[in-house]
């Protein structure tokens, strides 16, 4: 969604674990993250950006943390 200088994105990201990943070694998992972006611009230039996405998520697809089993 875009208005005035600023955007709003939603993305979904999705590939597999090949190489180490903040001190985890490939696990050949595949992994899937989504998330949001919001940006604002001055003429054809991000100036700003917020990203947000829950990191639990990967780390749980990769097998490093376990969310909402107990």
């Amino acid at each position: 969604m875009v208005e005035g200088d600023r955007a709003a994105i939603r993305w979904h990201s999705s590939g597999t674990h090949v190489n180490s990943f903040l001190g985890v070694p490939p696990t050949r998992r595949h992994v899937e993250v989504s998330g949001a972006t919001f940006a604002r611009f001055e003429g054809d230039r991000i100036v700003e950006e917020h990203v947000t996405w829950d990191p639990r998520a990967l780390l749980s697809a990769l097998g490093v943390i376990r969310v909402g089993q107990d």
